[in-house]
């Protein structure tokens, strides 16, 4: 192998670990921003109309007990139609709403 070979070789390498080093600290940050949701999870928003209580814990503020607040709620009283609905659940505030508003959606809506 000549000289020439094998320093595109190694730069070669050198570009590919570097590049996951850069993937790496992109999905750290992610992580850090969206807490426990994947990167796949928050490219593609929740149904709120359809999610399981499995999937609503995953969103940033909704742990077990709002999740199956919401669950029953949408049991009782049917599809949300629009962020402000969330409201009608016992311990959901504004703030919460906030922090889901960008992963969340209302599809089953006609």
């Amino acid at each position: 192998m000549s000289n020439t070979e094998k320093k595109i070789v190694a730069f070669l390498i050198a570009a590919f670990i570097i590049g996951n080093i850069v993937l790496f600290i992109k999905r750290e940050r992610i992580k850090r921003q969206y807490g426990r949701l994947t990167i796949e999870e928050i490219v593609t928003r929740v149904d709120i109309n359809q999610a399981t209580q499995e999937e609503l814990e995953m969103l940033p503020g909704i742990g077990p007990v709002l999740a199956s607040r919401i669950v029953e709620y949408r049991r009782k009283y049917g599809e949300f139609r629009r962020a402000e609905d969330l409201l009608k659940i016992d311990g959901m505030s504004k703030k919460v709403i906030g922090q889901i508003l960008d992963l969340v959606a209302f599809e089953s809506q006609p």
